[in-house]
């Protein structure tokens, strides 16, 4: 994606993390949706760059 997309999701979620903590957050209807996208994509990133150094094995593990 491109930087900008970042940005604007990052100004999206954290506005609706500020909502939310200044009022009910049904209020703010797509306060589920953007909590939920960056849950998910929290835990995307998390598994494929942090769980990745521990999880992979060299290329030739089971050559030996």
């Amino acid at each position: 994606m491109k930087p900008l997309y970042w940005f604007l999701l990052g100004i999206l979620a954290g506005g609706s993390v500020i909502l939310a903590y200044l009022g009910d957050p049904g209020h703010f209807l797509a306060f589920n949706i953007l909590f939920g996208t960056a849950g998910a994509l929290f835990f995307v990133f998390f598994a494929k760059y942090v769980l990745k150094k521990f999880l992979m094995r060299e290329e030739d593990y089971y050559d030996s």
